[in-house]
């Protein structure tokens, strides 16, 4: 049987999930977000993905803010790699931004190929994520 915190921790994932799926309010999405981020749940992982599109800025800052801490390294670098293919470039520069560690080749490819993007901005930022990794090998 599961404990009564079980019980407690889905129904306080699934109301996160309901409240981000269902407000308008920016806010109350990113509020849910903060919440989702504190369950390595793949219903979590989905919305904070899905959030990387959503038409407040705000909300997009937050998902990627999630994602650089969520708790698994082999999903946070994949989650990454979905950010840092975002159409946004401020996203991608938040993502690039929130690169602590480089252990995954697919994650180095996309950041080297981010560092000639046509945005200056995305560009610096890849260098900057690369010029870090270097420093911590």
């Amino acid at each position: 049987m599961a404990s009564d915190t079980d019980a407690d921790d889905m129904e306080a994932l699934q109301e996160a999930l309901n409240d981000f799926y269902s407000s308008a309010d920016a806010e109350d999405r990113e509020a849910a977000l903060m919440t989702l981020g504190e369950y390595p749940d793949p219903k979590a992982k989905e919305a904070i993905l899905y959030a990387l599109n959503d038409p407040e800025d705000s909300v997009r800052e937050q998902a990627v803010s999630q994602i650089s801490a969520w708790e698994d390294e082999k999903e946070r670098q994949q989650m990454l790699l979905t950010a840092l293919s975002n159409d946004k470039p401020d996203i991608v520069v938040l993502a690039l931004e929130s690169v602590s560690e480089l252990d995954d080749p697919a994650l180095m490819q996309k950041i080297k190929e981010l560092s000639t993007d046509k945005n200056e901005d995305v560009a610096e930022a890849a260098k900057t994520a690369l010029e870090m990794a270097e420093d911590f090998e």
